[in-house]
């Protein structure tokens, strides 16, 4: 029998108001991310069928309710994790996250690419055109992105039209930032900031095994994810993080 291929995506709800969820101390994005695909793979059991797509949501789930707080009051960013360079992802994530969340514009969007790639700006270029159009358009007011050399920021830097305003660094791979590179952060005032997301935050296997933990999807599904985005929504001025959570999008063989 023929394999039927379905768009799945996954909005794992806000993680502050599932109190199983709430961030232990000491642990990466990439654990956190797989408690919460876990969690809402197994408590959802009806996900909704909308032809080829499948869209699972937070659902039965414990909640606490966060008081209202005005848009103008908050602060919201986003990092997108791309599996392979694409113009496409990078647009349906933002779409998908602000659709989902009901906003007009994010404060601030990282972009991470797959690392490894032979000529990183090849492949990052068609993607960081694609935020600027963003930009262009009021939807983001600032764009960055994760995980490249002192070499491939200056040459980021020489053709981006929206020039990046924030580098994050691994310090897994990287425990020193570059003098070269914090030099050149400070003469074209880019922020440099650490993360711990590891390379590969989630894999193909891994989410396989998450979602025969549903009973839609049987236990011989394959799997291919398109692209993840993580989003935060903080107070303005007081740093307190008020909404958490993420959303993956894959195609999905059963």
């Amino acid at each position: 029998m023929a394999k039927s291929t379905k768009c799945l995506t996954i909005h794992s709800g806000n993680l502050l108001n599932l109190s199983p969820l709430k961030r232990k101390p000491g642990q990466s994005g990439a654990d956190e991310l797989h408690e919460s695909l876990s969690y809402v793979l197994t408590n959802c059991k009806e996900p909704k069928n909308h032809q080829n797509n499948i869209e699972v949501i937070a659902c039965n789930v414990e909640s606490n309710p966060l008081p209202v707080v005005e848009r103008k009051d908050t602060q919201v960013s986003m990092k997108i994790f791309l599996v392979k360079p694409s113009v496409e992802g990078v647009e349906k994530s933002l779409i998908t996250a602000m659709e989902t969340l009901n906003l007009d514009f994010v404060e601030s969007v990282i972009l991470a690419i797959p690392v490894g790639n032979e000529n990183v700006n090849s492949h990052l270029k068609p993607c960081w055109q694609q935020l600027e159009n963003f930009v262009r358009s009021s939807k983001i007011l600032t764009i960055g992105c994760s995980d490249i050399t002192t070499d491939e920021l200056k040459d980021l830097f020489s053709w981006a039209q929206v020039k990046p305003s924030t580098v994050q660094i691994n310090l897994a791979s990287c425990c020193v930032v570059p003098p070269e590179m914090t030099e050149f952060a400070k003469e074209h005032d880019i922020r440099l900031l650490t993360h711990n997301d590891p390379q590969e935050i989630l894999s193909n296997e891994a989410l396989r095994n998450l979602i025969t933990k549903n009973e839609a999807f049987g236990s011989h599904a394959t799997c291919n994810i398109d692209w993840i985005l993580r989003y935060a929504v903080t107070i303005k001025g007081r740093g307190v993080i008020r909404e958490k959570g993420y959303l993956l999008n894959a195609s999905v063989s059963t």
